[in-house]
């Protein structure tokens, strides 16, 4: 713990699909994760990179429309802290085989 900034707080980092589901069942235990970010229980961390993927995610596989999309990335965008990644992986999208 340092005095001058008090206690450190957990960092998490989530996958597209835990948002993805905590968008469509906001009724559900998941959305909580959004929830108690935002109460700052603990440091969400985001990127442009996931947030772009999550809006094309529900707007290509789940046809939100794009006020109701743009209304609960900026939810997430509230709760969360963004980062910028120093380094860009390749990664392979999808399965060759």
């Amino acid at each position: 713990m340092n005095p001058e900034s008090g206690p450190v707080k957990l960092r998490v980092v989530v996958d597209t699909n835990v948002f993805v589901s905590a968008f469509l069942h906001p009724d559900r235990p998941i959305f909580q994760i959004i929830q108690q970010a935002a109460e700052r229980r603990y440091r969400l961390l985001i990127s442009p990179a996931l947030i772009q993927e999550l809006g094309r995610v529900l707007r290509e596989e789940f046809g939100i429309e794009e006020r109701s999309r743009v209304r609960r990335l900026k939810v997430l965008i509230r709760a969360a802290e963004m980062v910028i990644p120093g380094k860009t992986l390749e990664v392979i999208r999808e399965d060759p085989g």
